[in-house]
């Protein structure tokens, strides 16, 4: 269920329970949260669509600067359409850190296309979040193609991630497996923090995750 809460400002709340919980019933909830989870900041960006918040597209804030849902939020910053994700609302703690991915293939000589599933593992001075997927057989990677991916993690790593993981297992489909490869390359990835609106940029350790495992990448 979709959620617009009204602070500050108007927040689209992604993910908030089965429908049974009323709004302001909710934000109660987040609210009391935006105070006692002092890790998370409950950070909100604008954006013109829903569509276009799923697709990565809207973690950069504006020229007034980044607005915060709850006991953060301030009229002088960021307002209009605000959004935000969240856990669900049977879950505590309810903020999450949200990330823009854009997974960079290779084009090595050999390298076609990749189908399956892709997680990944973040890790900073705080620890390491639990596996967070970014694609499960929804998108076919082509070589040189670029894939950006709106992911969110409960999990505080700290503000300076310097490691990336990232696994694959090629897709089980017995009709088309045979068109995509055992083993696929990312020349590079890119996340964008909405915490702290900044870019940060990894290199593979290896050149090829092959399917059933993982590789770790490194800040470049």
């Amino acid at each position: 269920m979709n959620a617009v809460f009204t602070f500050a400002t108007s927040f689209q709340i992604n993910n908030y329970g089965d429908g049974t919980v009323c709004n302001h019933m909710a934000a109660v909830a987040y609210f009391t949260d935006s105070i006692e989870n002092t890790d998370c900041k409950y950070v909100g960006t604008p954006c013109n669509s829903l569509t276009d918040y799923n697709n990565g597209n809207c973690l950069s804030c504006g020229y007034r600067g980044c607005n915060r849902m709850g006991y953060g939020s301030t009229i002088n910053n960021d307002n209009g359409l605000i959004y935000l994700t969240t856990q669900n609302g049977q879950k505590s703690p309810y903020c999450q850190h949200q990330l823009s991915v854009n997974l960079i293939s290779n084009t090595l000589a050999g390298q076609n296309q990749a189908r399956g599933l892709f997680k990944m593992t973040l890790t900073g001075e705080k620890g390491t979040s639990p596996q967070i997927e970014l694609d499960n057989n929804d998108v076919t990677f082509k070589a040189g193609s670029i894939e950006n991916r709106l992911v969110a993690s409960t999990k505080y790593v700290g503000e300076n991630i310097n490691q990336v993981t990232v696994s694959y297992t090629k897709t089980s489909n017995l009709i088309s497996s045979f068109l995509y490869q055992d083993q696929w390359s990312f020349r590079q990835i890119e996340l964008f923090h909405a915490d702290n609106q900044k870019t940060s940029r990894f290199c593979p350790s290896v050149n090829y995750i092959q399917s059933g495992s993982s590789v770790a990448f490194i800040k470049c």
